[in-house]
């Protein structure tokens, strides 16, 4: 199942991913997690939405990183896992939160691949 969402305080829709799927993920504002991106993509000299920034910040904050054991679209892992964890899905150029078989995004990203995910174990948000 899909549901839209958009955390963005402008309601802009492109090229902020990253910071909306976080926000949601972390429970916190899109400005917080805007400002905390771009330190550590100012400590990596790098952008705030490479992936390797953002994946940095997500094990920071206690998340860790998975591989998909075999090609899924997002609405088929969101259907594979609707045991109430929080997953941040991503396909290497976008990312998403599912939770309870839902997929929460601006846009319905049902059918992109999934390329790895990451979980924390508590203090799940949406």
């Amino acid at each position: 199942m899909y549901e839209f969402v958009n955390v963005n305080p402008c309601k802009r829709r492109l090229g902020d991913c990253v910071i909306r799927a976080l926000s949601l993920a972390l429970n916190q504002q899109w400005e917080r997690t805007y400002i905390d991106l771009c330190i550590e993509g100012y400590i990596q000299c790098d952008m705030p939405n490479a992936n390797n920034v953002w994946e940095a910040y997500l094990i920071y904050k206690g998340f860790k990183r998975y591989p998909v054991p075999e090609v899924m679209t997002f609405e088929e892992f969101a259907k594979a896992h609707p045991d109430g964890q929080l997953y941040v899905v991503a396909t290497g150029s976008h990312v998403a939160v599912i939770k309870n078989e839902t997929l929460f995004d601006n846009w319905d990203s049902s059918e992109e691949i999934i390329a790895y995910y990451f979980i924390k174990e508590q203090d799940n948000a949406v």
